[in-house]
């Protein structure tokens, strides 16, 4: 549940669950389980892109490998110019490709990971 007031910051977010008796039901606020520290990010958009172009054996257009790595165009081109720069990647007349095999490392790093704190209200 999100609470906002334009004067005010916002309350932290309140978890809730229907909790259902026989005659009603309430809302009621419940504890989320504690999130495990030993779980794997997401992969990084670098790693989606080396992922795709690897899992394929024909070059793949911008287009193709967009859909396959559900990112934005730019953030795609930003990235392919960037491995390109690195000759990590190269563009063909067909589409793009890998020069040379990639190991993709899964990250657990928690700098890659994204947490909200919850503020305390003054």
């Amino acid at each position: 549940m999100n609470v906002e007031h334009r004067a005010n910051p916002s309350i932290p977010v309140v978890p809730l669950r229907i909790h259902e008796k026989p005659s009603s039901f309430a809302l009621v606020a419940f504890e989320e389980p504690q999130q495990d520290p030993n779980n794997k990010c997401p992969p990084s958009a670098r790693d989606r892109v080396l992922e795709a172009l690897s899992a394929v054996e024909n070059p793949l257009r911008t287009t193709e490998l967009r859909k396959l790595c559900r990112m934005r165009t730019s953030t795609l081109c930003s990235l392919l110019s960037d491995l390109s720069e690195e000759s990590v990647v190269t563009k063909t007349a067909f589409g793009w490709k890998l020069m040379r095999p990639v190991k993709i490392t899964e990250s657990t790093d928690a700098e890659n990971q994204i947490s909200f704190p919850l503020s305390s209200s003054p």
